[in-house]
């Protein structure tokens, strides 16, 4: 949420002399405010002013920021008094600028919301409270978590940059696996001859396993044949925030390929035990720190409960899979004491029915309907078995920050930090261990900053390039207490520089937060380029009894595009359509969540072009005074794009002016019968254009688009049907130097895989031309790529099309070849010369593509470049 930095530190005063009896009362424009107080700005004020005053009684005149804006007074009365009142008759002073009520705001809670576009898909994610605990801590490459299951896909695009890579085989460092060093020597002395990824142990006669299974003998290959091991490795630690796929509870975790288990010749899946012996001594010798078995029976196995002992004893977290019996029966291994027994829950909190629970039980965590890696993309399992991987990830990002603590020790810690579901599952209580996992206070160890807000140096509440901001932030200590801690700021950015960098906390006990408003961190971001960036600064904490390092963003500058997201139903896959379609036309935008901000706030005005989406959102889409905002950004000559369906039905009985007198419209009916949207034939800038609203090359949500008629003041833009030209699907309107487009349908749901239809791109460009909106030039150009550098595809995984961005430090001739897993050429294509400089080439999948994993290969005269394309129909 943006705000101020004089309403934060409003806020901070009301919140500092409240008490648990303090009145809290509304104005008509604020929900919460503090009785019996008002901020008050004039060049001077004191008691004496307001002796000629009836009807209230001023108790205290003092400047709460009297360094930072000394023409601020906070003015205490008797609570008798309104804040209305109260505002009224100050106001009658002579002198007086301004009276603001004293508001009462939630703090807004630290998130890191990760790139990955599937993220949607996994509710359990925001069930353990991931984003909020990624903001304290994303987990460390150096902390492995062992997958012993029937083996992982380790090429799979979403868990390879995840695998761990043996740094005794991997003889250059590089985590590539070079022919050179399949040299089948034992470069460790482990026991083990090229073990690259992890190990298979399984030995069988292949009479004796399903059909494509493998059998043995063992091998350096713990690759996956029939899935259930790979999705457990994603639940646990897919790559996160790499613009593929999904996210997981590890984060940065690695993942070890313990293969000790197959698919048998009858369907049912096994883990042999004497594979699953050696694969936790192979993991301890190996360095992991944890252990994900999503498998179990009955009865204590003493040799394979001494491995696990032994694997305790040396410092491993034990996590296993409750079983899936809907019993109190105990399995093993989650029923050893060493052990973590995890039980499964479904959305809402509720114990998943094929569960087991019990007094055994260490804690839940989700395991239905869980959305994660399988063999050949993503898929959906449900199962103990995936409850176990997902409180493994969750126990490495613990493991990360307590190397000294065993299995018992982060079981204890994940159970007490766990969300009591007893109201949810009133049959089962005691039965359920300490509760379902929460990732944010299983992370929460030390002291943690959960908001921050600056100030420009100019009252605003964004810092700017080039120019002395101060930084403010809000700490908590939520278990234990501290001796005498430090907090210092530093930036891996060499543009960031501070000339105040650090703040005394001193001793802080359990439950106590702070902040550091009285003397905030000063820093200066220089200009990289662009005129918007998030720029990361590390916040270390230190004390006598630990040195943590927190991550955090903070955003300097203003993009040329605010998008605000006013899509309800929280799909930030949404939200990524718009950036990556606006980044792609070379342009930089910054998002807004619309529902965590009170209010879109007064500096709208710095962006060249507002765009509003609504997503699937039916109503209170523009709630509170946005409107306001908007007609005032629009009248200074704004520019903005409102986009959804919907839109025009919910203004029709909400706000009926605004339709008629800023849109220009007339709704007409609740929906378009059709899912195709076309130019106005009379229209020069849309004649010919045609979007297909329905397809996987998009957003795939438009089912209620509005049918609008045009009022006197709006321009036919686009329809649904030729041979009904007024039943409208947009419009354009030019007032003044306010240019507005509106669509009664969403641009993100236009599908780009169609082959005659225009793209989201297209459409966008087509806008943001008429509009008159440049893409951005760097004042400061940054220096060309010295090699030719590759820097991916999008969207990764694809459906029919997939875009490949590449920098050529000098003109070259280019070849493409796309390769199956068979090392076959599936297709080629080569260019004599391609110019210096960022490109971007397409490749179409033909119709008769199978799904599955391919092979890109980018080739000039000097260098061969490759990365992997997950196609999906």
């Amino acid at each position: 949420m943006n705000r101020s930095i004089i309403a934060v530190l409003a806020l901070l005063v009301c919140l500092s002399l409240m008490t648990a009896q303090a009145d809290v009362e509304s104005t008509s424009k604020w929900p919460a405010v503090r009785s019996g107080r008002v901020l008050v700005q004039a060049e001077s004020l004191s008691l004496a002013d307001f002796d000629n005053i009836a009807g209230i009684a001023i108790l205290k005149v003092s400047r709460p920021f009297a360094d930072w804006q000394p023409d601020q007074f906070l003015v205490e009365f008797d609570p008798v008094v309104s804040v209305e009142t109260a505002s009224e008759l100050i106001r009658s002073l002579p002198g007086i600028k301004a009276v603001e009520p004293c508001v009462l705001k939630p703090w807004s809670e630290l998130q890191l919301n990760p790139n990955d576009l599937l993220l949607p898909s996994q509710w359990h994610i925001d069930a353990i409270k991931g984003p909020a605990a990624w903001a304290v801590f994303q987990g460390s490459d150096t902390v492995q978590v062992g997958i012993i299951d029937g083996g992982v896909n380790f090429v799979h695009p979403d868990l390879a940059p995840n695998i761990w890579i043996n740094p005794g085989e991997d003889l250059n460092g590089n985590r590539i696996i070079e022919p050179s060093e399949e040299d089948s020597v034992d470069n460790d002395s482990n026991g083990y001859i090229d073990d690259f990824w992890g190990w298979d142990w399984i030995d069988l006669d292949s009479s004796a396993v399903w059909p494509g299974e493998d059998p043995g003998p063992p091998d350096n290959d713990p690759s996956d044949f029939d899935g259930h091991g790979t999705h457990c490795a994603g639940d646990a630690c897919a790559a996160s925030n790499n613009l593929e796929g999904v996210a997981s509870p590890g984060f940065h975790t690695q993942i070890m390929a313990l293969r000790a288990g197959y698919m048998s010749a009858s369907g049912q899946g096994y883990v042999d035990l004497l594979a699953a012996v050696q694969a936790v001594y192979y993991a301890i010798a190996n360095g992991a720190e944890v252990l994900s078995m999503s498998f179990g029976g009955t009865g204590v196995v003493p040799f394979f409960q001494s491995a696990l002992q032994t694997a305790n004893d040396n410092g491993l977290v034990l996590v296993a899979a409750a079983g899936n019996d809907g019993s109190s029966m105990i399995q093993y291994p989650a029923g050893y004491d060493v052990v973590n027994a995890v039980a499964a829950t479904a959305e809402g909190d509720i114990l998943a029915d094929f569960t087991n629970y019990g007094s055994w039980i260490t804690y839940c965590s989700p395991g239905e309907g869980i959305f994660s890696t399988v063999i050949d993309g993503y898929g959906n399992m449900s199962g103990t078995s995936m409850a176990a991987p997902v409180a493994a990830g969750t126990a490495a990002l613990v493991k990360a920050l307590m190397p000294e603590w065993n299995s018992q020790d982060v079981g204890i810690w994940l159970a007490y930090t766990a969300d009591n579901i007893d109201a949810q599952n009133p049959g089962y209580v005691g039965q359920m261990g300490g509760g379902r996992i929460n990732a944010q206070q299983a992370v929460d160890l030390f002291v943690s900053i959960d908001s921050l807000w600056v100030d420009s140096g100019s009252g605003g509440n964004r810092l700017q390039f080039s120019q002395e901001g101060s930084l403010f932030v809000q700490y908590h200590k939520f278990y234990g207490s501290t001796t005498n801690t430090t907090l210092t700021l530093t930036s891996p950015n060499p543009r960031v520089s501070f000339s105040q960098d650090t703040y005394n906390i001193g001793v802080l006990l359990e439950g106590e937060s702070g902040d550091n408003s009285a003397d905030p961190f000063l820093v200066t971001v220089t200009h990289g380029g662009t005129d918007y960036e998030e720029v990361e600064i590390h916040a270390n904490f230190t004390d006598p009894g630990f040195d943590f390092t927190q991550i955090l963003y903070v955003s300097v500058g203003s993009g040329q595009v605010l998008i605000i997201d006013a899509d309800q139903n929280n799909d930030e896959r949404t939200a990524s359509y718009y950036e990556t379609n606006i980044a792609q036309m070379g342009y930089t935008s910054e998002t807004w969540d619309r529902e965590e901000m009170t209010s879109l706030g007064e500096n709208l005005a710095s962006y060249d072009l507002i765009l509003h989406f609504s997503g699937t959102a039916e109503t209170g889409i523009f709630p509170g005074d946005d409107w306001d905002l908007l007609e005032g950004y629009l009248a200074s000559g704004g520019k903005l794009i409102v986009t959804g369906q919907n839109v025009a039905e919910d203004l029709s009985s909400t706000q009926p002016d605004i339709l008629q007198d800023v849109l220009h419209v007339a709704y007409s009916e609740p929906h378009s019968g059709i899912l195709t949207v076309r130019g106005v034939e009379t229209n020069p800038l849309t004649n010919g254009m045609y979007m297909v609203m329905a397809g996987s090359g998009g957003a795939w949500n438009q089912n209620s688009m509005d049918v609008v008629t045009a009022l006197p003041g709006a321009d036919p833009f686009f329809l649904y049907r030729l041979d009904e030209p007024d039943n409208l699907a947009g419009v354009r309107v030019q007032e003044g130097s306010g240019d507005l487009f509106y669509c009664g349908f969403g641009i993100e749901g236009i599908n780009d895989s169609t082959s005659s239809g225009n793209t989201q791109v297209e459409v966008l460009q087509m806008m943001f031309d008429a509009i008159g909106i440049t893409g951005e030039t760097n004042s400061e150009p940054l220096p060309m790529v010295d090699k030719v550098t590759l820097h991916g595809a999008y969207p990764n995984p694809f459906n029919s099309q997939v875009s490949i961005s590449y920098e050529l430090p000098a003109a070259s001739s280019v070849a493409f070849t796309i390769f199956n897993l068979q090392g076959q050429a599936i297709h080629h294509v080569s260019f004599d010369r391609i110019g210096q400089g960022s490109h971007r080439w397409q490749w179409q999948a033909p119709s008769i593509t199978a799904s599955g994993l391919y092979f890109m290969q980018l080739e000039t005269p000097e260098t061969t470049l490759t990365t992997k394309l997950l196609y999906i129909k």
